[in-house]
C-alpha cells in the first residue's frame, strides 16, 4: 500500500485501509473503489490523504502505528483536546489524565512492537490539522527511537508526554511575554507554567525545558551540550529536524537529504546513527521519478542510505524494466520527485 493525498487521488483507486474521521468514525472501508461519489465523500470529512493498493504495491504490512491502527484518529482527537485544553489552563490536572492513560497505551505497544516498526513520517490524514497532527506525530515517534535506544518504558513515557507539551508557551493565552523576550524563551516559559499549574514529573519537566539545546551547544536556552542534553530533548531533537526536513521537502527530494544532512553536527551522532539504522525516508510502495527521467517503486529491500532506497524499475529508457538498483551503488542517479500514479 501507499498513501496518496487527496488532491492527487483519483477514482478507481482501490483503498488499502479503512479511512475514518477525525472523530474516529468509519468514513471508507478497506477494499472500496473510489468513485466521485466516494472521492466527495471523503473531501467531505476533510480528509487529507489514505492509504490505497494497485499492482505496484509489493508489500502490504504497515510500518507506521498510525496506519495500523484503526483508531488511531480517536487518538488523536483525544490528544490535541490534552494539548488545548492545557494552553488554556483548563481543568489542570484532570485534563492529563486520558492523555497519560492514551499515552501509556502508545508506549505499550511500541514496546511489544518496536521491532517490527519503524520510525517514518506521518502525512497529516486531516485537512487542516498538519501541525497539530505533527507534534503527536513527533511525539509518538520519539517514544518507538527511546525503546529502540533502549529506554524503559517508564522514560518512553516522560519522552512522549514531553514531545507532547514542549510548545505549550507559544499558544497559551495566559502567559504573558515582556519586551524583548523572543521564541527563544518558550521552553523556560513552557517549564514555568507546566511546574506551575500540573503536577508533571521533574523529568518531563526537564526535557521540555532542554527541548531546543543543540548537542553542538548552539541551542537555547541555556547553551546545553552533548550530554548535558536530557536524553529526551536529544531524541526529540533529531526527530522533529527528521519532520521539518520532510515537510519542507516533501515534493523536492533532491534537496531533502542535503537539508537533513547540513544540520546533523547539531544532533548526538549516536543517536543518530540509530535513528539512520530504523528509519525508511522512503516507504516500500513509494512510486519515485528518477532524475534520469525513469520511473521506478522503492522496495521492502534495506539500503545503505535510508535517503537512496532500493527500487524496481517500471518505466524507463536505460533500465530493464523489473531490474533492481540500489540507489546508494549507483553514481549521478537519484530520486527527484515522488509520484502516486503511472499515466
Amino acid at each position: 500500500m501507499r498513501i496518496v493525498p487527496i488532491v492527487k487521488l483519483r477514482a478507481d483507486s482501490k483503498l488499502a485501509l479503512d479511512v475514518f474521521n477525525e472523530a474516529g468514525q468509519l468514513v471508507l472501508a478497506k477494499n472500496t473503489i473510489l468513485n466521485q461519489s466516494n472521492l466527495s465523500e471523503l473531501k467531505k470529512a476533510k480528509i487529507s490523504s489514505v492509504y490505497i493498493t494497485d499492482q505496484y504495491c509489493y508489500c502490504d504490512t504497515p510500518t507506521k502505528y498510525m496506519a495500523n491502527s484503526d483508531h488511531m484518529m480517536s487518538k488523536i482527537s483525544i490528544l490535541k483536546k490534552m494539548i488545548a485544553n492545557v494552553a488554556l489552563g483548563v481543568s489542570n490536572n484532570e485534563t492529563l489524565i486520558s492523555a497519560i492513560e492514551l499515552v501509556n497505551e502508545i508506549v505499550q505497544y511500541y514496546y511489544s512492537n518496536q521491532n517490527n516498526l519503524e520510525l517514518v513520517y506521518e502525512d497529516a490524514k486531516i485537512e487542516g490539522n498538519v501541525m497539530e497532527e505533527k507534534i503527536i506525530c513527533v511525539a509518538m515517534i520519539s517514544t518507538l527511537f527511546a525503546l529502540k535506544l533502549g529506554l524503559k518504558p517508564r522514560a518512553a513515557a516522560a519522552v512522549c508526554l514531553a514531545a507532547l507539551l514542549k510548545d505549550v508557551a507559544l499558544v497559551t493565552p495566559s502567559i504573558k511575554w515582556i519586551n524583548g523576550e523572543t521564541n527563544k524563551h518558550h521552553p523556560k516559559k513552557a517549564y514555568e507554567y507546566l511546574k506551575q499549574n500540573y503536577n508533571l514529573p521533574d523529568d518531563v519537566l526537564n526535557i521540555i525545558l532542554a527541548h531546543e539545546e543543540l548537542y553542538d551547544g548552539s541551542g537555547y536556552p541555556n547553551q546545553l551540550k552533548g550530554e548535558a542534553i536530557p536524553t529526551g530533548a536529544r531524541i526529540i531533537t533529531i526527530i522533529e529536524t527528521y519532520y521539518n526536513s520532510k515537510m519542507n521537502f516533501r515534493d523536492n527530494c533532491l534537496q531533502l537529504e542535503s537539508d537533513f544532512v547540513k544540520k546533523t553536527y547539531t544532533l548526538d551522532p549516536g543517536y543518530l546513527e540509530v535513528f539512520r539504522e530504523n528509519t525508511n525516508v522512503y516507504e516500500p510502495n513509494t512510486l519515485v521519478e528518477l532524475t534520469t527521467g525513469d520511473i521506478a517503486v522503492v522496495i521492502n529491500k534495506p539500503s545503505l542510505n535510508s535517503f537512496q532506497p532500493n527500487i524496481q524499475i517500471i518505466r524507463s529508457k536505460s533500465y530493464d524494466v523489473g531490474s533492481e538498483l540500489c540507489l546508494a551503488k549507483v553514481f549521478n542517479v537519484n530520486i527527484q520527485k515522488i509520484i502516486y500514479y503511472i499515466d
